[in-house]
């Protein structure tokens, strides 16, 4: 179902290339660029706040300098509202993005990654219903119709395989805690390793029972005889 999401997705995306003949730099980078992040992230294990922290630290010389040059303090100075509006616009922006982090390392991931796929579909129809804005502004409504089918295909493909996993855990006593954050806590490393423990027992039960059976059949065979 994922490759299924991922060509209709393509099918939209591809459909706006070829009509509008250009692609976003913005959404080139956000594409190619979010992926290795997240999985920078989660592999040293950095703190939600504390990145967030650093990350704005970092970007905000560049900010600086890009504001600089492209003339944007005189746009600022132009009109005093911008004082007090950008700092809110960046202060609303970091909070949401440290939410972001904190709901990654707290939530499971099948509802993380779930959570993930519904947002750009409420931005969609957030921009439509209360910002007014037009389809023709910003792509054409084959590319969002295709785009929101491959979002239900991965929202249902999510929910499938968080019930096979249920289902399996509920089979073979274990259940592993599915946690966003890396390396995980001590006391869900001490549950993985009493889940593995009851799934070994469990197996070699079911093979002893297997055994018994087998051996129970042929006592009955023989006693028919």
């Amino acid at each position: 179902m994922q490759y299924a999401a991922a060509i209709l997705a393509a099918l939209g995306i591809g459909y706006d290339i070829v009509q509008y003949g250009s692609v976003s730099w913005v959404t080139l980078f956000v594409c190619l660029g979010y992926p290795p992040y997240y999985l920078l992230r989660r592999t040293l294990a950095v703190p939600p706040i504390t990145g967030l922290l650093f990350d704005l630290t970092l970007l905000t010389p560049v900010v600086l300098i890009m504001l600089y040059l492209t003339g944007g303090f005189s746009v600022a100075a132009q009109n005093m509202k911008f004082w007090y509006l950008l700092p809110l616009l960046g202060a609303f922006s970091a909070l949401a993005m440290s939410l972001t982090m904190i709901a990654s390392s707290k939530l499971p991931v099948s509802l993380f990654g779930a959570l993930s796929y519904i947002e750009p579909l409420l931005l969609f129809v957030l921009s439509i219903t209360v910002l007014s804005q037009s389809l023709d502004e910003g792509g054409s409504l084959f590319m969002y119709g295709m785009i929101t089918l491959a979002l239900v295909v991965m929202i249902i493909d999510s929910a499938i395989g968080y019930l096979v996993r249920q289902r399996n855990d509920r089979l073979h006593g274990y259940r592993e805690p599915q946690v966003g954050g890396f390396p995980p806590r001590r006391h869900f490393i001490n549950q993985r390793i009493d889940g593995v423990l009851k799934a070994h027992r469990f197996r070699k039960i079911r093979r002893y029972q297997k055994k018994m059976d087998k051996i129970q059949q042929k006592l009955e065979q023989l006693d028919a005889k």
